[in-house]
């Protein structure tokens, strides 16, 4: 399975003379060490040259792992090409691990006889001016060795305790690390269903991938089978974890609502999801920004328990950051040898000498590989997460947290830099794998053709669904390159009202919200660019407005020329909002057709704690007076979009919220907003999004005009 007790932190040489030198263990919780030893061993002879028998149980420091500390004076330095080492014995005689510092041997005595050490890829020594007080030490996302990685120097010790850059996964109770993860992968009009499972394993030596099957029997005794056997892909082969995909396909009822029980073996869990009837009005979930904190008392998971429990959604869409790969603690930073002095924060917006970046090693390669792979088992290992991914198809876009926080928002030089370059790939890559369920020998068929992003498309009962990569191209003045935008418009021009009646379009950030014009001046009048990125990241930035007009144009050409209803769904912001994006002049004409409307609704977040009421406040009266502002271009000057309010002067929610879309017959949609309150509570507010109408004529431009035109889109009135 993996290495689950191991040396997780050393001390064994420091300028002047050695001291407070030590060796500190790690693993299970309870594992009961007496009767265990380590044993030095000598690199040039290959000998041991002293022993330390161990004693006491390894406490609970953190999600059922913790640390032993034995010191010991007297460990050889690593001097010499062959280095020193150190090997765990236990009780019963077996070698648990063997270690080298230095460089690498063979034993020619000890319980390591004829072994060949591992080499711990770091030293300390007096070259580098090694302290007293520092070690070497694991670091990064896991349960065994295998997975975590040894941080590039010494550190602060942090002997006895989890190390400070260190978080450990509780082990799977069987050989399924995470999943079923449940994807869906569209449905034809005759009404051929089509989702894939993603499971990780980390098998045993008696178990085989050709051993793994679904069972599809159901506790009542009717089963719903696929039409023919799921098909099996490999994703991904690393360090004894394998990644497969099931493929499977499904008949639609007519009319009525079908559900699956399915379990996995090696697990045995009975699980089940829901397809709609081929005539039944499909439900969406929606959520953004699962960081997964803890806040004011309240479990972190409050949202997606209550969601599991309450709202049976057809097809739950994740609107970007499920997973935060900067957190926990900035780990991807921390394994990069930046050079002294560079700190990379969100204010590294400006050019730097990138030639003192460092170069990506092959090691280096695999710990960034390590660290990403780990903390997407870290973050949807978590019970309610995992529960909800394994009863729900999802849809998932990507945004900046996949990957690090305000990627696509620094200088060119920045992101063109090897580590910015090196971390996006693997970011790509395992994104794809989880969060798509493909690779380039098994890609997904929801991929827009034409495109080198990940932009995706999928149809469910006369509802599409559009998810932008507004990530993979950004830049300072990007969002979307030209192909990507005529990718995309080659797709809508295949999309009619006899395929679809609602389309519903992903953008991470939203395009209605607050106007930043004058908090971008203030910033750059302060010279303060700690929160540059965040601004730059949305549409309303300076160098975005124009292409902004592009985007909504796009969509609003579609819309009307089609008479597809559009919704964007948006996420990023960390409150609760909606508002419309708005053709004035096709609004104007006599009997206008609500087609020239785009709604956008806002939801965030999940998981990450709430913005402040405070900063809540702020927002509502520093755009009080430009609610409904022009989106600024000679060429388009009638499209226009803004905020509407909840209540009557409540254009933002704090709460952590998700967001719950149910069609009905007539094809309008009630959104709901599931609001966390204080107490751990969850509150709906609902608004319903208008089906296509032809109404009056819209004259006029006064300052209720544009709550005017939010009554076309929402069926309320202001």
């Amino acid at each position: 399975m993996g290495t689950s007790v191991f040396v997780n932190e050393l001390h064994y040489n420091n300028v002047l003379f050695d001291k407070d030198e030590g060796i500190e263990i790690a693993g299970p919780a309870g594992t009961d060490v007496n009767g265990w030893k380590i044993e030095l061993y000598e690199g040039a002879s290959g000998k041991v040259y002293n022993t330390i028998n161990l004693s006491g149980v390894i406490p609970d420091q953190q999600n059922g792992f913790g640390t032993l500390l034995f010191k010991f004076s007297g460990i050889n330095n690593g001097k010499g090409p062959t280095g020193d080492g150190l090997s765990i014995v236990d009780a019963e005689g077996k070698v648990r691990q063997f270690l080298s510092y230095g460089g690498v041997f063979v034993a020619t005595d000890g319980q390591c006889k004829d072994m060949k050490s591992t080499l711990i890829p770091v030293e300390e020594n007096k070259t580098i001016a090694t302290k007293h007080y520092e070690s070497i030490q694991l670091m990064g996302v896991g349960t065994y060795y295998e997975d975590f990685c040894w941080f590039h120097k010494p550190i602060q010790k942090t002997f006895g305790k989890v190390n400070l850059n260190q978080v450990f996964v509780p082990p799977p109770k069987t050989s399924l690390v995470l999943g079923p993860i449940l994807h869906f992968k569209s449905t034809t009009p005759e009404g051929l269903y089509k989702v894939s499972a993603v499971v990780t394993f980390k098998l045993k030596e008696d178990e085989s991938v050709d051993k793994i099957e679904i069972d599809f029997s159901s506790p009542s005794g009717t089963a719903v089978n696929p039409v023919e056997p799921p098909k099996r892909h490999t994703l991904l082969e690393k360090d004894g974890y394998t990644v497969l995909r099931y493929d499977m396909t499904f008949q639609q009822d007519k009319e009525n609502e079908q559900t699956v029980w399915y379990s996995i073996s090696l697990e045995g869990v009975k699980r089940s999801f829901l397809i709609p009837g081929l005539n039944q009005p499909p439900r969406f979930g929606y959520v953004s920004c699962n960081a997964v904190e803890e806040g004011n008392g309240i479990r972190t998971d409050n949202l997606w328990v209550h969601m599991k429990k309450n709202q049976p959604h057809h097809v739950l869409i994740h609107g970007g950051d499920q997973v935060y790969s900067d957190l926990p603690e900035q780990f991807i930073w921390l394994m990069i040898p930046f050079p002294k002095g560079f700190m990379l924060t969100n204010s590294v917006l400006t050019v730097v000498n990138t030639s003192k970046l460092p170069e990506i090693t092959d090691e280096l390669r695999e710990q960034i590989e390590k660290f990403f792979f780990h903390n997407y088992i870290r973050v949807w290992s978590q019970e309610s997460i995992r529960e909800v991914l394994a009863s729900t198809p999802s849809v998932m876009m990507w945004d900046d947290h996949e990957i690090f926080d305000g990627f696509g928002s620094y200088s060119d030089e920045i992101q063109r830099s090897k580590p910015f370059q090196e971390i996006f790939r693997v970011a790509r890559k395992y994104f794809r794998i989880f969060q798509i369920g493909e690779t380039d020998e098994f890609p997904s068929p929801t991929t827009i053709p034409n495109q080198d992003v990940l932009s995706q498309y999928y149809y469910l009962n006369q509802v599409g669904i559009l998810s932008i990569d507004m990530r993979s191209e950004r830049s300072k003045t990007q969002i979307i390159s030209p192909k990507s935008y005529d990718a995309l418009r080659g797709l809508l021009k295949t999309i009619s009202r006899k395929d679809i009646h609602h389309m519903l379009v992903l953008s991470g950030v939203p395009v209605c919200y607050d106007n930043f014009e004058m908090l971008e001046s203030a910033f750059r009048a302060i010279g303060n660019l700690n929160l540059e990125d965040d601004l730059i990241d949305h549409w309303d930035y300076s160098t975005h407005k124009q292409e902004l007009v592009i985007f909504a144009k796009t969509l609003l050409d579609f819309a009307t020329s089609t008479k597809v209803r559009v919704t964007m769904l948006s996420g990023d912001v960390h409150v609760a909002t909606y508002g419309v994006i708005v053709d004035r002049d096709k609004a104007n004409q006599s009997n206008p057709d609500n087609s020239c409307v785009i709604g956008n609704l806002t939801s965030s977040a999940v998981g990450t704690q709430p913005v402040s009421a405070t900063v809540t406040r702020f927002f509502e009266k520093m755009s009080a007076t430009n609610r409904f502002r022009l989106i600024i271009s000679k060429k388009n000057p009638s499209i226009v979009a803004g905020l509407l309010p909840f209540y009557t002067d409540d254009y933002h929610l704090e709460n952590r919220n998700y967001l719950s879309l149910n069609f009905r017959k007539d094809n309008s949609i009630a959104a709901v907003w599931h609001l966390e309150q204080n107490d751990g509570s969850v509150k709906p507010l609902e608004r319903t999004v208008r089906a296509y109408t032809v109404g009056p004529a819209i004259t006029g431009w006064d300052p209720n005009f544009g709550f005017t035109l939010g009554s076309l889109f929402f069926n309320k009135n202001y």
